[in-house]
């Protein structure tokens, strides 16, 4: 998949601007809850939080309004091509706010992770591999001079309802896993 107008360009500083007004206000992206406005009195949008050794989240939420302890969401944005490196990435925030949640016992719903960038990579298998992650949602922007920024979901299936097409799905998940993020994330996590 390709950029969607590669001479329009924005930057990861301006995405981070957009997102933040909208998780602050009560904004909705056309019509579209993707960012969903949140109750500020129970809960904070927080920029740039440092994880320690883990990394330095773009945005994150936390809503203490919830009965099962806190809901956290984290953002990452990218101004280009969400990739493998940028699951990762998300994937090490998301480890390090449970550990930080836990240390101070605090309880928590499963923590959502949020990738947004201009496009999705085009790598074999990876939109199958992002599908098979439970609590992760993938957006995609377009810059349009008439409404500013569009996020949208892109389908991250394939259509093909067979039952051979499901089972090579899921081989190849596992195949992509395995070879590619697999030995990242253990090696990230040996040393962590």
């Amino acid at each position: 998949m390709q950029e969607n107008n590669p001479d329009i360009q924005i930057s990861e500083k301006k995405l981070e601007d957009f997102v933040f007004d909208h998780l602050n206000g009560s904004n909705y992206v056309d019509g579209f809850a993707i960012i969903k406005q949140i109750d500020l009195e129970y809960s904070f949008v927080h920029r740039q939080f440092h994880l320690g050794a883990y990394g330095i989240a773009d945005l994150i939420t936390l809503d203490v309004s919830v009965t099962d302890g806190v809901y956290v969401e984290v953002f990452e944005l990218k101004q280009g091509c969400i990739d493998k490196n940028t699951l990762i990435q998300v994937l090490r925030y998301k480890k390090g706010l449970e550990v930080f949640l836990d240390d101070l016992n605090i309880s928590h719903e499963p923590i959502h992770c949020n990738l947004i960038g201009s496009y999705m990579s085009s790598e074999a298998g990876f939109d199958v591999a992002v599908s098979c992650i439970e609590h992760i949602s993938v957006f995609t922007y377009e810059l349009d001079p008439n409404c500013g920024i569009y996020l949208k979901e892109p389908a991250l299936e394939y259509n093909d309802k067979s039952i051979s097409d499901k089972s090579s799905k899921i081989l190849n998940c596992f195949d992509y896993i395995s070879k590619d993020c697999s030995s990242q994330l253990q090696q990230y996590y040996k040393n962590n």
